[in-house]
């Protein structure tokens, strides 16, 4: 769709400026990237590569090895995502962002419709009682 489409472009834009303090002031847009990787326990957009792809502090040149933030670890250590992630799979999170969102939104989607659902119809219902009440109020309804 094109929210995903466009929130996904921005997540890209904003790994670019990671920790970059000339264009992140107080690194209000990196937390708040670390904030959703470490809640919803994934990497990067599609994967942890997109860390190395849009940011150059996260590969080393003349190597193939590529790093992520330390909001990828599994377990939480100063430095801990300054190591391949591709030779450490057990210790990142390597599912991207988008994947887990989508699939978060998912499993809320049901319950979401219900809640929903359920404020309706106490609307309705509320709606039709105020309007038999002024009309017994009025007069013109009588109880049996």
């Amino acid at each position: 769709s094109k929210v995903q489409q466009k929130t996904s472009e921005k997540a890209l834009e904003i790994m670019k400026i990671y920790r970059d303090e000339s264009k992140d002031e107080k690194f209000k847009l990196s937390d708040t990237l670390d904030h959703l990787q470490e809640n919803y326990q994934c990497c990067g957009v599609k994967s942890p590569g997109d860390w190395a792809a849009q940011n150059n502090k996260f590969s080393v040149k003349d190597s193939n090895e590529e790093y992520v933030p330390d909001s990828c670890c599994k377990e939480k250590a100063t430095d801990c995502g300054q190591k391949d992630w591709r030779a450490n799979k057990d210790s990142f999170f390597v599912t991207g962002c988008q994947a887990q969102m989508n699939e978060n939104i998912g499993d809320n989607i049901l319950a979401f419709g219900l809640v929903t659902g359920a404020i309706i119809i106490i609307q309705v219902v509320l709606v039709v009682g105020g309007v038999l009440f002024v009309k017994f109020l009025k007069g013109e309804y009588e109880l049996v």
